[in-house]
Parts: C-alpha cells; structure tokens; sequence
C-alpha cells in the first residue's frame, strides 16, 4: 500500500539500474532526460493523497529515483482521484487534462 505495485516496482528496479540511470556513486547518467510526466490513478481523494499521506508515489519518483538519475529533468505529476468511480465525464475531464499537458511537451 502507498507505493507502486509489484510489477511496476520491478521495472523500475531494472530500468533505472545502476550503471543505466545512474552510477554506484549515485551520480546521474540520464541528463539527456529533458522532461519527465508521471500519470498515476488512485482511489483515494484528493486530500488523503495529499494531507494524509502527503503524495509518496509523487516524492519517490520525483526525490528517489528522478533526483538520482535525471536531476535536471522537469517534473510534471497528474493524478486522477476515485479512479474507479468517476463518472464518463469525468474520465473525459482527465483524459483532456493529460492531453493538455503532454501536448505542451
């Protein structure tokens, strides 16, 4: 809980590997790395996500992993609320969204 799932950890865990991402001395190898969006769906609200356990999967990819291996890249963070329960307009609210920020890219 309050993390990424297993599959998606295990990708990290090989991707940004040391000597791929990054150096054993925790220098970065990825600062070709411009621009960097993480989409994530929670089922939570908003508030939980962000007063009650103040963002995690936002500060691990932006401070672990982002501030170990591509510190110059810009961070943009989305995430959708109540996934599960959305409304079609609503999923169509967030879908906009994502477009609107992946086309200023």
């Amino acid at each position: 809980m309050f993390g990424f799932p297993a599959i998606l950890k295990g990708w990290f865990d090989r991707v940004w590997a040391p000597g791929i991402a990054y150096d054993h001395a925790i220098r970065p190898r990825l600062d070709h790395l411009k621009v960097v969006v993480g989409i994530t769906t929670l089922g939570s609200p908003w508030w939980v996500d962000r007063l009650v356990l103040r963002q995690p999967v936002r500060r691990v990819l932006k401070t672990a992993i982002l501030g170990a291996c591509a510190p110059k890249a810009a961070f943009t963070f989305l995430s959708i609320y109540k996934a599960e329960k959305l409304s079609p307009q609503q999923v169509e609210a967030a879908v906009s969204r994502i477009k609107k920020v992946l086309g200023r890219l």
